[in-house]
């Protein structure tokens, strides 16, 4: 509700009223411009003018004042004589809302035009409602200090927090007291705000409340807490030296320490001293410097040597709260005392080490420096320490000669240890040298003998060795014996020494004698030497011979082995071969090089005197009439020889001779073999040969016939001859033919794979190659046969293709037609059809022509059976043959054209056309699969004659396809087919009386008579069409014109209604001129009607399936027909049906 006050104030000075001219404005003062109050009931002042009489005050929800109609309206004065100065005036308005107001003042004097106008417009907000408290409030302790934190509430106006606090209870009540009234801050909304209260006593517990005033001066509730500061020890320091138990070189060492901080010192808290703590044992009795405000101090009275000591250090702050440090320890050592004497322990005295790495040890030793580690060196030397060896860093009173530093075997050695002391100064655990030394009293010796040795290695003297270098060779010949000496060196192990020396003595090795000892061995144990008769060794042979030493221990030493030859008699040249020319060889020279390999004759491969050569003999007849020689050849191949001769066999061996200068024995061996060889230096031509068969004009009733010729013969000594058969069927000449090459017999049969052509005359012919002209050479021979030629006739003929049929398959924008078949395995003859090559596809628009040109679509692989054939919207008439490798064709399939109905097309040949159209749907009595014959059939149209019959009887006759003797199988059609008859005119076949084209019609021998059957005469093409289910014999006659309706009733009086194309229905023609209506019935034995009969208007017929009205088949029996017509005839008669 908008609120509009008018105040009229007149002031009464001195109970006059008083009035004044024109007056100045008055000018608001408070509710100040733009402030808000939590009142409804506010006080307006504003200053007073000079001269004003009554004071107008406007107050309004509205800045315009625009509801103010009237003034002086005594319900809303309120008249106030009290100032509250000299120049100041107010009024109270009570009970106003919560509004922003607007208010001005003005004033006149009483008199005319005195008004002075509206002051300036203040405008004041009355707010009543107390602000929302803060969202959070939390506390956290400080040092002597506390930290409040808060979060501002969502929504409040210009405002400010008010935090008050108290030791002795929750704040609760007291908000005006402003000696616990603290800090005010300006408040943002949802903001988090923080406020640290400082100066406060710690361990103290503190309550702390906090509320929101906002401008108007409303105060929000009260959110309380309450928390204790405390005091923090201060922070955790680190011992500096000494520390880590290092040695300490000083008895007055200086203790230093990280100077502490505490973590109250942002507050204003600090370390206020120290205080030192140090012990000899770990604090059982301690010593101690307080007070101390450094971090140092160096320690009185002075520290024991040889001591370890611990320590730590106090700090404490300004509220007395302490922290203690870690203990540390050190060690303080500042005189070094040497290690102890000590001595050897073992090996010494000379003793002999049985081992290479032997144990040694000594006495230990000690160090009165409590924290000295002594560590051992131990020398040893095999020169009295000349040059010596060692081990230092050892721990232990003991050393293992490492596996790796063996002593040397059978060598005498010196040791002694020295003792030294170390310390971990200055880094504690990382030990050095300290100074101290001290060497063992005693120097040990010993002597190293692991193992017993052999005796020293030692060589033989004579006889020397036979090395088998030039001119050195070693050849006892007679005497009775030979003396063998070698070397006498002793035994290395101490105390030992060579007992005995043993001779042996060998074949050598590798040698053709088997090796074996042919020696006793003599032992003795002084000489080194040994006589030996030469009488017990074998001639011709090489000898090894070597000593060996045996030592006092057993064990024992050889030489290697020497050698040397024994030679008193004569030996012969070693075996050796003939190597080239070998046997068969043929040689392209006339003077060939003749090798033999090196006869080793024993006594000049190791230089025992002798020299081997060779003498060659030669001979054209086998050594039997005639021979040659050649005598002294020295090395392993034949000198110039004089020319041999051409296309002649030789035979050779050769002689090896020694020159041996010894008396006995013998000096000559022949070559293990003989060899044989030919000269053929020139090639010349094989002979003449002749064909054998077949003869030249044969008849061979055969497709792979065997080619026979005799063998040719080369002159040429180890020539070879192969044959290339040549034939052909096209080219007399044989210039392009067949050719079977690199034949090695003089015959040929020709393989089932790729057999001759029937039908056909073949020319042929032999070409004899000898090996030069196989291998290409330009010197090669050949020689031809003279050209032959024979006859193949006509022997098999494969069987006709069954099965075709054909699919008109459409796919937008082109038209195909599917053709198929069962594929063909036999001949006319029923032998296997093998020689297949494929099926060809004849095409063409004329019905007549197709098959009789060479367009064809050939088939070359013979298992496939099927073929597309692209039509577009022509009709083709299809028919196909199998075809042989011959090239001879099958008999024709069917006919078949690519018309919408797929039909099959047979026709005459004879003088008049006639043509039998199937179609599809009548087809399947054609095929294997349906007829009772199981095999495809085939239809003939014959023309025959009558005596009783004018004209010509065409007989449509079914047959096997396969059947040569054509004998009939009936059918019936399942479905109509159509039959056009060609005929000329004037009509042969007409009575005397003319009569005009439109009378003639077909006539079908049921069995019985000539039957009409309706037939379409087109008299412009002269062509009758009839449809029919029918073969057999047909008629072309004069047909007398009906008057009336007639039935011509069918022969077939029994019925089998089983969808297999025959017998399935039976049927009536009719003559009908006055085109009268025509309907049948069928009734079974008992009168009750079964079916009505179905009637063809088109073809004239009235037929009945055998079934119900309901589609049925009807039960085995005999039933009645009744046909009738629209001029009242009816004809009646029985059929049987049967299953």
């Amino acid at each position: 509700m908008k609120k509009n006050w008018l105040l009229i104030l007149g002031i009464i000075i001195g109970g006059v009223n008083v009035c004044f001219g024109t007056v100045g404005k008055p000018q608001p003062i408070d509710p100040a411009n733009g402030i808000a109050i939590n009142t409804g009931n506010p006080t307006f002042i504003w200053s007073g003018v000079s001269g004003a009489t009554t004071y107008y005050l406007q107050v309004s929800t509205d800045v315009n004042f625009s509801n103010i109609t009237s003034t002086g309206v005594s319900n809303n004065l309120y008249i106030s004589t009290v100032t509250l100065a000299p120049t100041t005036f107010f009024a109270t308005i009570t009970s106003l809302n919560q509004n922003i107001f607007y208010w001005r003042v003005s004033t006149d004097s009483g008199t005319a035009d005195s008004f002075s106008g509206w002051s300036s417009t203040f405008s004041v907000k009355i707010d009543m409602n107390p602000p929302d408290s803060v969202l959070t409030f939390s506390a956290m302790a400080l040092w002597r200090a506390v930290k409040l934190y808060w979060r501002a509430p969502e929504s409040i106006d210009n405002g400010q927090y008010w935090i008050m606090y108290s030791t002795s209870s929750e704040p609760i009540v007291d908000w005006n007291s402003t000696t616990d009234i603290k800090w005010s801050t300006s408040t943002v909304l949802n903001q988090d705000e923080s406020k640290t209260i400082s100066y406060l006593t710690n361990n103290v517990n503190y309550w702390f409340g906090i509320k929101i005033a906002d401008q108007a001066g409303n105060w929000s509730g009260r959110v309380s807490l309450s928390t204790t500061p405390f005091n923090s020890p201060p922070d955790r320091f680190q011992l500096s030296t000494p520390t880590g138990n290092v040695i300490v070189e000083n008895y007055q060492p200086t203790f230093t320490w990280v100077t502490a901080t505490d973590p109250d010192q942002i507050y204003g808290d600090a370390i206020s001293s120290y205080t030192l703590v140090y012990s000899s044992n770990n604090f059982a009795v301690s010593q101690s410097s307080a007070g101390l405000v450094a971090g140092s101090y160096a320690v009185t009275p002075a520290l024991i040597d040889d001591t370890t000591y611990w320590w730590y250090v106090k700090v404490f702050d300004l509220e007395g709260d302490l922290r203690q440090s870690a203990t540390a320890i050190f060690r303080v050592d500042k005189e070094n005392s040497p290690p102890s004497s000590f001595d050897l322990l073992t090996p010494t005295g000379s003793v002999i080490a049985r081992t290479r790495t032997p144990k040694l040890e000594w006495s230990g030793t000690t160090d009165s420096d409590p924290w000295d580690r002594i560590e051992y060196e131990v020398r040893w030397s095999s020169t009295n320490f000349v040059t010596y060896e060692s081990s230092t860093g050892l721990k232990v009173n003991y050393l293992t000669v490492p596996v790796n530093r063996s002593l040397v075997e059978n060598a005498t050695y010196w040791w002694r240890v020295y003792a030294l002391d170390y310390w971990d100064y200055p880094v504690p655990g990382v030990y050095k040298k300290r100074g101290s030394e001290v060497i063992s009293t005693l120097t040990g010796t010993f002597r190293v003998d692991s193992a017993n040795e052999p005796p020293r290695p030692f060589s033989l003297v004579s006889p020397v060795d036979n090395k088998f270098q030039a001119g050195v060779n070693t050849v006892v010949l007679s005497g009775d014996t030979t003396t063998f000496f070698w070397e006498a060196k002793g035994d290395p192990d101490p105390d030992d020494d060579v007992a005995s020396y043993e001779l042996d003595l060998s074949w050598r090795t590798g040698e053709t004698v088997p090796y074996g000892k042919i020696s006793s061995t003599q032992v003795f144990t002084s000489n080194n030497y040994y006589t030996f008769p030469v009488s017990l060794l074998a001639e011709d042979t090489s000898y090894n011979w070597k000593v060996i030493a045996h030592d006092q221990a057993g064990l024992s030493r050889s030489t290697g082995p020497w050698t040397f030859w024994i030679n008193r008699v004569n030996s012969p040249p070693g075996a050796f071969d003939l190597t080239e020319p070998t046997n068969t060889w043929i040689m392209n020279t006339y003077q060939p090089t003749f090798k033999w390999s090196k006869s080793s004759d024993i006594e000049e491969t190791h230089k025992l005197g002798d020299k081997v050569s060779y003498t060659l003999w030669l001979s054209s007849t086998n050594f039997m009439t005639s021979y040659s020689s050649f005598p002294a050849i020295s090395g392993l191949s034949s000198p110039a020889l004089p020319n041999l001769q051409e296309n002649t066999p030789y035979y050779w061996y050769v002689e090896a001779y020694d020159n041996s200068r010894l008396p006995s024995g013998s000096g000559k061996r022949e070559s293990n073999s003989k060899r044989t060889f030919s000269i053929n230096v020139s090639n010349e031509l094989p002979l003449v040969f002749n064909l054998v068969s077949p003869s030249s004009g044969a008849l061979v009733n055969n497709k792979t016939p065997t080619f026979d010729w005799e063998d040719a013969i080369d002159p040429d000594p180890g020539d070879s001859i192969k044959y290339k058969l040549r034939y052909s069927r096209i080219d007399p000449t044989l210039t392009k033919s067949t050719e079977v090459a690199n034949l090695s017999v003089s015959n040929y049969t020709v393989t089932t794979g790729s057999p001759l052509t029937e039908d056909a005359t073949y020319y042929w012919r032999v070409v004899a190659l000898d090996k030069a002209a196989m291998e290409g050479k330009p010197d090669g021979c050949i020689r031809e046969s003279p050209i032959w030629h024979f006859f193949i006739p006509l022997l098999t003929r494969p069987k006709a293709p069954t099965g075709f049929k054909g699919t008109i398959i459409s796919e937008p924008p082109r038209t195909f037609f599917d053709l198929s078949w069962e594929l063909v395995s036999q001949n006319e003859d029923g032998t296997p059809y093998t020689d297949q090559k494929g099926y060809r596809i004849y095409r063409s628009t004329d019905m007549e022509t197709v098959g009789q040109t060479l367009s064809y679509r050939e088939v070359s692989h013979y298992v496939d059976n099927s073929y597309r054939d692209e039509i577009g919207d022509k009709i083709y008439f299809y028919l196909m043959r199998a075809i042989d490798s011959s090239g001879i064709e099958s008999a024709d399939s069917i006919i078949i054209d690519s018309s919408e109905k797929e039909n099959i097309v047979f026709f005459s040949t004879g003088t008049t056309t006639v043509t039998l159209i199937i179609p599809k749907e009548a087809s399947s009595v054609l095929y294997s699969t349906g007829n009772t014959s199981g095999k495809d059939l085939k239809i003939e149209i014959l023309e025959t004659s009558a005596e009783n019959i004018k004209g010509v009887i065409y007989e449509l006759k079914s047959y096997r396809i396969d059947d040569e003797s054509k004998q009939p199988v009936s059918i019936v059609f399942p479905a109509t087919v159509e039959v056009k008859f060609s005929y000329t005119w004037p009509f042969s076949g007409a009575p005397a009386i003319s009569f005009s084209k439109k009378d003639l019609g077909v006539f079908w021998h049921n069995g019985v008579e000539y039957v009409y059957v309706p037939s379409d005469v087109d008299s412009n093409n002269q062509i009758i069409n009839v449809k029919t289910k029918n073969i057999g014999r047909y008629v072309i006659q004069q047909v007398l014109s009906a008057s009336e309706f007639k039935i011509q009733r069918s022969q077939q009086r029994i019925i089998t209604p089983n969808n297999d194309g025959a017998y399935d229905t039976i049927e009536f023609t009719y003559d009908n001129p006055a085109n009268i209506t025509v309907w049948g019935e069928v009734y079974d034995i008992g009168g009750s009607k079964v079916a009505e009969m179905k009637v063809d208007l088109v073809e004239k017929k009235v037929s009945w399936d055998g079934k119900d009205e309901d589609g049925n088949v009807c039960r085995e029996g005999v039933y009645i027909y009744q046909i009738k017509s629209g001029d009242g005839k009816v004809y009646n008669g029985t059929v049987v049906l049967a299953k």
